[in-house]
């Protein structure tokens, strides 16, 4: 979703040791937050007073890992003021968010009109805290996030499945990805066109994404 981000446009922080503000500087389109990282609002808070300049260049966005847990401490306050501050996201992706739910996927509907691929997932051993809410005001509301193409919103709540299946009817093209990685979770299966697709129906096999014309 951010083809032509060259490396040197690429900002990488494999560890929590190797945080160092100083390297936010202009011209850096993708930030990413390794699964090492234990990713916090401190470090949002950080990139949001770098200014408007450097934070409308940002494309591209990742953090947190379902498996180490990582993510875990992030609030939805703090995604928030972050969506609100980078307008240009296209991708981001809130792995291991078990604190973040409808707020943090609302505001990023509603700020980011380029926003192509979202993730807010909990983790492999605690639900997230998505409920639904930004779903129903997303299908309520064709004029945002027009762009999108994928939802990824695993190991949350069950009680989103109606909502999901709600706004998947409406927004025909629309990928949603829901489900559990747990072990042993029921897995992840995917929302297209209203139908819930499981394994390899939703990769070209039967009653896939071929079959409906998908990316």
């Amino acid at each position: 979703h951010t083809r032509g981000v060259y490396p040197k446009e690429s900002l990488w922080f494999n560890k929590s040791e190797d945080w160092d503000p100083s390297r936010l500087i202009q011209g850096i389109r993708k930030i990413v937050f390794c699964d090492e990282f234990d990713i916090a609002d401190l470090h949002v808070e950080a990139i949001i007073a770098v200014g408007p300049d450097f934070c409308h260049s940002l494309q591209d966005f990742r953090a947190g890992d379902s498996e180490t847990g990582r993510g875990a401490s992030l609030r939805d306050a703090a995604m928030v003021r972050f969506a609100a501050a980078c307008p240009n996201l296209v991708h981001v992706q809130l792995d291991g968010g078990r604190n973040l739910g409808d707020a943090s996927l609302l505001a990023f509907f509603n700020n980011c009109p380029k926003l192509r691929y979202i993730q807010v997932s909990g983790n492999d051993r605690c639900t997230g805290d998505v409920q639904g809410s930004a779903l129903d005001e997303l299908r309520e509301a064709p004029e945002k996030a027009k762009k999108l193409d994928k939802i990824r919103l695993t190991d949350q709540m069950t009680s989103i499945e109606k909502s999901v299946k709600n706004l998947s009817m409406v927004r025909k093209k629309l990928v949603i990805e829901l489900g559990e990685t747990r072990e042993r979770g029921s897995g992840v299966h995917t929302w297209l066109r209203g139908k819930k697709k499981f394994g390899y129906q939703a990769f070209g096999g039967r009653g896939g994404f071929s079959q409906y014309g998908g990316w």
